[in-house]
């Protein structure tokens, strides 16, 4: 298959990118190894987002994205990306489905993936999935949950979770690093927080998962692990090293555009920043494209 434009990753940056490219009548193929809206759909609330006064739910904000996107009937692969190469007239994207897209143009907003806590028996329980790294994977039947981190989503997730009336208990090593309104929120809702607490191992208990720590035993149905995120470019190896102009999004590559957080991983917690960064390679493509 042949197209103008293809965007991997289906979160908010993704999302803006196709559907302005849509609007610009501009063929574009969006793919997504996943579900859409990316990290978006774990948050309890977003709140920083013009046009919702009271927030909006991260679930309920995927939802608008998908209807976005058929609005603007935007052809969307749920197939992972497996590799991508520079050709001589732009680039193939290789997809997990066995399809190939050549494109003229590239956009890359694939994001973050999470940090490993790197401790032993973590590998384990992932596979076992008495672990997992997004609030979104946790089982219904899970009453009890360790959320092991101190940033923002370990503070949003535990609120997730106490929403699903769930019993969350933070294990973190220092003081929160948040913003205090979600630790202020945390506490009201019961949210046992427990600092100092640095985690050694972690096992298959009898009735669900044991973390060894600093602070003694620690013993729940499941574990969320929320000890940060680092960039999702495993796909531009053979690329580096990759330069990027804030003001079009565009690349040292000619043709490749990164957009939000697979390189500004500082700033994940801002939706729009992400689509500012789509809205600016969309509009830079069109004047590109001859």
């Amino acid at each position: 298959m042949k197209v103008e434009v293809v965007v991997i990753g289906a979160g908010p940056a993704g999302v803006a990118c196709a559907v302005q490219l849509a609007r610009l009548s501009i063929p574009v193929v969006l793919v997504e190894r996943s579900k859409v809206g990316g990290l978006a759909r774990n948050a309890s609330r977003i709140e920083n987002l013009l046009s919702f006064p009271n927030g909006i739910s991260g679930s309920r904000f995927a939802t608008l994205l998908k209807k976005q996107l058929a609005r603007w009937q935007v052809p969307t692969r749920i197939s992972e990306a497996l590799n991508i190469e520079k050709t001589r007239d732009g680039f193939s994207t290789y997809l997990s489905n066995g399809e190939t897209i050549r494109s003229k143009f590239l956009v890359l907003a694939t994001g973050t993936v999470p940090r490993k806590l790197g401790v032993k028996g973590e590998e384990s329980l992932i596979s076992q999935k008495k672990a997992f790294y997004e609030v979104v994977h946790t089982p219904k039947k899970w009453r009890k949950v360790l959320v092991i981190g101190g940033g923002d989503a370990a503070f949003d997730y535990s609120i997730t979770l106490a929403l699903r009336s769930k019993k969350a208990i933070i294990l973190t090593r220092k003081s929160p690093r948040t913003f205090p309104l979600l630790v202020e929120r945390a506490l009201a809702m019961g949210i046992e927080i427990v600092e100092g607490v640095e985690v050694k191992k972690l096992a298959v208990s009898e009735d669900g998962v044991l973390a060894l720590s600093s602070k003694g035993e620690f013993f729940a149905d499941g574990l969320l692990i929320a000890a940060g995120r680092i960039p999702n470019d495993g796909l531009l190896e053979s690329f580096k090293p990759i330069s990027v102009n804030f003001e079009t999004s565009e690349t040292n590559i000619e043709g490749l555009y990164l957009c939000g957080t697979v390189h500004r991983p500082s700033d994940q917690r801002y939706i729009a920043v992400a689509a500012s960064d789509a809205l600016l390679a969309a509009s830079c493509i069109a004047k590109r494209r001859g």
